[in-house]
């Protein structure tokens, strides 16, 4: 949401070094993406996301999503289970929703006083709750989304207990202790409970949006890849 495919390839460099990635912007969501405004209540998102990969000749795949990234991709699984091979989501929306209150009270003073008073201490203001490491391209990235795009306040509904059974490929769900807007044990414990085969990690002391340090990139690109490649955790 409110990024681009260049920005979550720059978070990916390891797995890069083991699979060829497409990254499409989302309909009305990411910053080149088209100016479109698919329904969330449907499987539309699950739909571009199918003829994404039938332009791509792709007849399944493995998924990665994060945040909203992870609606469609769990979305499109749950549709289309023979289309992926395998699923990785990492604070996924419509799995579990933390507090609206609690978002409200953390974010929305912040960015009316943002949009009125722009300067580098109220963006900071406003994005302290959702980001675990300050990173300046990223957020100066934010900014600029918040200038040029309109805002889709939406929260992607939850998936039915019914969605979450489908996924009968293998599934892989990583979320944050500190996850204001999709708290990571709300999920997990969804996931745990209704996916049925499921993988999880929970990673402490991480917000919305996950770090974005040399030591998490490695992390995540070794977690996906041994996870796709079904090789056994380090002891």
């Amino acid at each position: 949401m409110r990024t681009g495919a260049s920005f979550l390839l720059s978070e990916l460099p390891t797995l890069a070094k083991h699979f060829r990635l497409y990254a499409p912007d989302m309909p009305g969501q990411s910053i080149r993406g088209p100016e479109v405004k698919l329904p969330v209540n449907d499987d539309s998102y699950a739909d571009w996301l199918l003829d994404v990969m039938d332009g791509l000749g792709l007849p399944s795949t493995n998924l990665f999503g994060v945040s909203w990234g992870g609606f469609v991709a769990r979305l499109t699984a749950s549709k289309a289970p023979e289309r992926v091979s395998k699923l990785s989501i990492m604070m996924p929306a419509g799995i579990a929703n933390g507090s609206h209150l609690t978002g409200m009270a953390k974010m929305a003073f912040p960015m009316i006083r943002h949009t009125l008073w722009p300067t580098s201490n109220s963006l900071r203001s406003l994005l302290h709750p959702i980001m675990t490491t300050w990173d300046s391209d990223w957020a100066n990235a934010i900014a600029c989304s918040f200038q040029d795009m309109k805002m889709d306040t939406r929260v992607p509904p939850l998936a039915t207990d019914d969605d979450l059974q489908r996924l009968q490929m293998p599934t892989l769900v990583i979320a944050g202790t500190d996850d204001i807007s999709f708290p990571g044990s709300l999920v997990l414990d969804r996931v745990r409970r209704l996916v049925p085969d499921v993988k999880t990690e929970l990673i402490h002391d991480c917000k919305h949006c996950p770090p974005t340090t040399e030591v998490f990139r490695v992390w995540l690109g070794d977690r996906l890849s041994r996870f796709i490649h079904d090789e056994p955790e380090p002891v």
